[in-house]
């Protein structure tokens, strides 16, 4: 344990396009894309203990980053 760690979690914006990345990518069988989705549901219950969620919009130039009791949103240039 490391009480001084900033955790940070990254997410995708919701389930759904999550799922489609995952399918979209035709790399994954039926079976282990269902584990995966799964897990998934149980890692994003899990968000909300993080000190910052950072959404990941899979667009390299935009994401969000959600702060522990606010919101600050952010446009990435890289």
């Amino acid at each position: 344990q490391m009480p001084e760690a900033v955790l940070i979690f990254i997410c995708p914006p919701s389930y759904e396009p999550l799922e489609n990345r995952l399918r979209g990518r035709h790399t994954e069988d039926e079976e282990t894309i269902q584990k995966r989705l799964e897990q998934v549901k149980v890692e994003l219950e899990r968000a909300e203990k993080f000190d910052y969620k950072i959404i990941d919009y899979n667009n390299l130039w935009r994401y969000d980053i959600v702060v522990k009791g606010g919101y600050k949103h952010e446009n990435c240039r890289m």
